[in-house]
């Protein structure tokens, strides 16, 4: 518990045989006729699909080697299977398949021009479209290990559990970048408690795990994502990485959920954005802010425009005599981006709006830091504090962290804190899980998003 080269179509299967893919021979299985929707099987997981997928592209695909690619070409045949059976579900025929007898260049060519459909109904923009860039024996191969599955209407969303199966091992740790486990980014979205017209961004939203969360843990929120379709939406992200954005978009989009997703680093100062992003990265016009920024002092963000933006970019001196910090005009030469998201999500914040934000547990703790501390609470409440496990972000980083949950506030009032201890994390350091007696995750973040939930309820911390 908490404290508080080409390869001829026959020859596929027994390629993937050698290679000691134990599940392929299984999840890949041509078809002799035409499928109906109704011929599908509903699908519990995915993973070993994916996974035999990852496997097989990474050893055979031509031209595509990083599991990014591979990350890419699968969200591809992703979409065109899902719009196929939105497509059927209306009467049409399914066309997300591939016969025995069948070419490998007629299904490619299939499936390449099912894509392209796809990209017209994509709930976050055309703008992600790619085209297809897997050769035809890849495709079809793909294309065997999913056609028999039907992927909508699963109880559970096993394509976002399965695309985030490929998203950690493909991605893990560049550039500062280490993304949220699911479990800690489901225990901030509880603890912000956000309503279903809630305007909510993420200014760091990599490949958009928060914003998936803040719409999960709303029906209404998706229902009026898959209402929208074009139209304005409750959801922004930004990132200053090409491929995370695009990445982004299409895990939000495959999840039917309706977010706004730009590509640019929300540090920059107005200017030096389109006026587009201007309007999105508004001051004082979000309801909530939930981010996991980039961490460290070896991606210090230099520039006098940017860094003059920020107060925690400046010198400041501590004085004994009254223990308060005072703030200097000079700039630093650099800063670590995290501190710099602090005030950021600040920034973006309506008086009332509350912020999660994961946070190197130093900036809680360290001496050096106390400015930040008194800067910040000299302009927010401070509701809740969660120190997270050591293995939270492991195998990726062992920085320790916390989650940290504030309101912008005129006047703070400083009330009443909730703390938690968070012992166990539902992984160890290799980053393989770790289940109870009964199999569930040993993990205390559900635990502590309870308890939570009762004190609020009994309006025992700060609103």
């Amino acid at each position: 518990m908490p404290k508080r080269g080409s390869v001829p179509f026959q020859e596929v299967l027994p390629l993937v045989v050698a290679r000691e893919v134990a599940p392929t021979s299984i999840l890949v299985r041509p078809m002799l006729k035409k499928p109906r929707l109704e011929d599908l099987e509903p699908v519990s997981t995915l993973l070993p699909v994916f996974d035999a997928i990852r496997g097989y592209l990474a050893a055979n695909a031509r031209g595509i080697t990083r599991d990014e690619a591979i990350l890419e070409e699968l969200t591809k045949l992703l979409h065109a299977k899902i719009c196929d059976e939105l497509a059927a579900a209306e009467g049409k025929s399914l066309r997300f398949y591939a016969l025995v007898k069948e070419s490998v260049a007629d299904v490619r060519k299939r499936i390449a021009l099912l894509y392209e459909e796809s990209v017209a109904t994509q709930l976050n923009g055309p703008d992600t479209a790619r085209e297809l860039l897997l050769d035809e024996e890849s495709c079809v191969f793909a294309v065997q290990a999913l056609h028999h599955y039907r992927l909508l209407g699963a109880q559970r969303d096993v394509v976002g559990e399965a695309y985030e199966g490929l998203i950690f091992p493909a991605l893990r740790g560049g550039q500062g970048q280490f993304f949220t486990p699911k479990n800690v980014a489901a225990c901030l979205v509880q603890l912000l408690d956000i309503k279903p017209n809630f305007r909510v961004i993420d200014p760091a939203c990599g490949t958009g795990g928060f914003l998936a969360e803040v719409a999960a843990s709303s029906k209404e929120r998706i229902a009026a994502s898959t209402r929208q379709k074009r139209s304005g939406s409750s959801l922004f992200g930004v990132d200053k990485d090409e491929l995370l954005v695009r990445l982004a978009s299409d895990n939000l989009g495959l999840r039917g959920i309706k977010a706004h997703i730009v590509c640019t680093n929300s540090l920059l100062p107005p200017p030096r954005l389109s006026a587009p992003t201007r309007e999105i990265l508004k001051p004082e016009s979000f309801d909530i802010v939930i981010t996991n920024p980039p961490f460290g002092s070896k991606i210090p963000v230099a520039g006098e425009d940017t860094l003059g933006q920020f107060d925690l970019a400046r010198r400041w001196i501590f004085s004994e005599r009254s223990g308060h910090w005072t703030k200097l005009q000079d700039l630093r030469d650099a800063m670590p981006p995290q501190i710099l998201f602090i005030e950021l999500c600040w920034k973006l914040l309506k008086e009332g709006g509350r912020c999660g934000i994961v946070l190197p547990e130093g900036i809680l703790g360290n001496q050096s830091a106390g400015y930040i501390r008194q800067w910040l609470l000299e302009r927010a409440d401070v509701q809740a504090v969660i120190d997270c496990p050591l293995e939270t972000f492991m195998p990726s980083t062992s920085t320790k962290t916390v989650l940290l949950l504030f309101e912008r506030r005129a006047k703070p009032r400083h009330r009443s804190v909730f703390m938690a201890i968070a012992d166990k994390c539902g992984h160890d350091r290799r980053g393989n899980p770790i289940l109870k007696r009964d199999g569930s995750p040993d993990d205390d973040f559900p635990s502590i998003s309870e308890e939570w939930k009762k004190l609020r309820s009994e309006e025992r911390i700060s609103r």
